[in-house]
């Protein structure tokens, strides 16, 4: 696991940065997405003006509240799936980003059209369901044809 960013909680979201060794972004904003839709994020997420990403309120199986994060950008090989998470410090939060296990089959996957993410046909739909409740988001879609 990496910590790729630090963020405080402010009155309706979280700000901060993020920074890996090939981004550093200093203004990084998670607003409230406005119940756009039933299963749509909880907030959108913008560096500067531009949307780059979206976060889910999310339950861990140990009962601890995150946010499941997806960024996006064009510069990016592919999507990065983080968890921001709280930290010790009451109002500040880490976003957490980790590789998937070698045993995953989405591991070596890119993505499908529209952001979804294909399983094999060896994977059973259960198991891709598991993996999306995990810290490390490593999203699947049964439905979805394999590439």
């Amino acid at each position: 696991m990496a910590t790729i960013g630090t963020f405080s909680r402010t009155t309706n979201g979280f700000s901060g940065s993020v920074k890996t060794l090939n981004l550093n972004v200093k203004t990084v904003r998670f607003a409230p997405a406005d119940g756009e839709n039933e299963k749509g994020p909880d907030f959108r997420i913008f560096a500067g003006v531009t949307k780059s990403g979206a976060a889910w309120k999310k339950t861990s199986r140990e009962g601890r509240d995150y946010h499941s994060v997806k960024l996006d950008d064009p510069s990016f090989p592919a999507l990065i799936y983080a968890s921001l998470v709280e930290t010790d410090t009451e109002g500040d939060f880490s976003l957490i980003w980790s590789r998937p296990p070698q045993n995953d089959p989405t591991r070596h996957q890119a993505p499908l059209q529209g952001g979804a993410w294909p399983c094999s046909g060896q994977v059973q739909p259960r198991l891709c369901q598991t993996q999306q409740a995990t810290l490390w988001p490593a999203p699947c879609a049964p439905s979805s044809p394999a590439t």
